[in-house]
């Protein structure tokens, strides 16, 4: 398998740089979101974890000696939004504009992975934090065990407001 194939030389330039902020993969909204969060205490805990990797088995396709392993096996692992500590339970958090179907399936496939691979056997927690929630989702997050946490509603336009893309 040949990297350079698929990796640009933006994701090149951009790996140093993603090392050097608290949450680097997640986008202005979110990170905005996750901010407004934690600012109104909405998911306390005692420890935070951001862009925990999990997975990434395709990498070992690559040769050990290539050049851009490191990038490619850091591309191809799932990123964690948040893992937050509370009273020894692990946290899987996804932080999403809207509590969607798709940030569902993260909770959900999250929290899946980290049993098998990092868990060991150890309770764990899913999240979603997000400035709006789907009312039509509500019930299906609860039903299969996932919180929602959203945030005030007038935090939220805020957040979500299009000035804040500055």
């Amino acid at each position: 398998m040949h990297p350079e194939h698929f990796i640009t030389t933006g994701n090149q330039r951009a790996l140093p740089r993603s090392r050097r902020v608290p949450f680097s993969h997640m986008g202005p909204v979110d990170t905005r979101i996750w901010q407004a969060a934690l600012a109104y205490g909405l998911m306390p805990a005692e420890r935070y974890e951001y862009d925990v990797r999990l997975g990434g088995m395709v990498a070992l396709g690559i040769d050990r000696e290539h050049q851009l392993r490191e990038m490619w096996e850091t591309l191809l692992k799932k990123r964690v939004d948040v893992l937050a500590w509370r009273n020894g339970v692990a946290w899987i958090i996804e932080v999403k504009p809207v509590a969607s179907f798709a940030a569902l399936g993260q909770c959900l496939g999250y929290g899946d992975m980290w049993k098998r691979l990092e868990g060991k056997g150890q309770p764990v927690k899913l999240a979603c934090v997000c400035a709006v929630p789907d009312p039509d989702l509500l019930p299906t997050y609860q039903r299969l065990g996932v919180e929602v946490v959203s945030l005030p509603e007038a935090v939220a336009l805020e957040v979500l407001s299009p000035h804040q893309a500055r």
